[in-house]
């Protein structure tokens, strides 16, 4: 599963970790980010907080499920 190793969680050894990688694919943006598409050069896909005005490769939530993973 790609969310899984992007968020670097073995399946086999936690898999009580799943919902992590199902939580990254299925949860909409947090209030202020928005999808920022790739364009014709070839810039991959960022995401953008509208007020701070920080673009990252990163889903938003992605940093805060890395974080519960190392909690565990």
């Amino acid at each position: 599963m790609h969310a899984a190793r992007a968020l670097r969680i073995d399946l086999i050894a936690q898999p009580e970790l799943a919902f992590l990688a199902e939580l990254a694919l299925c949860s909409a943006l947090p209030a202020g980010w928005e999808l920022v598409h790739p364009t014709s050069t070839g810039v991959p896909v960022r995401y953008k907080h509208t007020i701070s005005g920080v673009v990252q490769s990163m889903h938003p939530l992605e940093a805060c499920a890395a974080r519960f993973r190392a909690a565990a």
